[in-house]
């Protein structure tokens, strides 16, 4: 072991240590980058599961939030095509009554130019 330490570098062992360290550490480096991408893969998955719940249960309380005011725009809605409808039937009456007064209108001036 003394030996070794008196070496300090100069021997074909040292030189042939280093390669092999260098070997070691860029397989490491490589499988460092390998198992990041993987565990980021990974957590990317188990994650996302967890944030379609996050996102159905945050529309849920929205909906349920909101369910008030959603009554309230049915029943505007529903109230203003009732009146839509009613308003049509008056003007269609009213589109027959003047058909009506236009053709009494008429028999009247040819009674009278007879």
């Amino acid at each position: 072991m003394q030996s070794a330490l008196d070496c300090t570098g100069k021997c074909d062992c040292c030189h042939k240590l280093q390669r092999q360290l260098d070997v070691i550490n860029a397989r490491l480096s490589s499988l460092k980058e390998v198992y990041e991408n993987a565990l980021k893969t990974s957590l990317k998955a188990s994650l996302q599961p967890d944030i379609l719940t996050a996102v159905t249960a945050a529309g849920v309380v929205i909906t349920n939030k909101l369910q008030p005011q959603l009554k309230a725009v049915r029943k505007t809605a529903g109230d203003a095509f009732l009146e839509a409808v009613e308003n049509t039937k008056k003007q269609r009456l009213l589109e027959i009554e003047a058909r009506g007064t236009r053709e009494t209108a008429t028999r009247a001036e040819r009674n009278t130019a007879v």
